[in-house]
């Protein structure tokens, strides 16, 4: 559970880890997430967008060419003031 107010963010595994791939390789498109082995990445982002962390932005020229980006929420929700206080991936161990 993330955030303090009434609209607190649970996300399960699966959503942190598009929510990362989000955050990191932003914008991004579903296609992208699928291709990194995220089947089901419709309903995930779908979810994100729902709970305001990620947004969605169409193309001008071309309304199908969808891209994702995250919000300010999403830097409220986990406590950083701007992306680049985000940890560099390298750095992140898993233990």
């Amino acid at each position: 559970v993330f955030g303090t107010d009434a609209k607190e963010v649970k996300l399960s595994q699966e959503a942190l880890e598009v929510l990362a791939y989000v955050a990191y390789r932003q914008p991004t498109r579903q296609k992208d997430l699928e291709e990194a082995g995220k089947a089901n990445a419709a309903t995930v982002l779908r979810q994100l967008l729902r709970r305001q962390v990620i947004r969605l932005d169409r193309s001008e020229s071309d309304a199908s060419d969808v891209t994702y980006s995250t919000t300010p929420r999403f830097l409220e929700v986990f406590g950083l003031r701007s992306l680049d206080e985000m940890p560099l991936p390298e750095d992140l161990v898993l233990k």
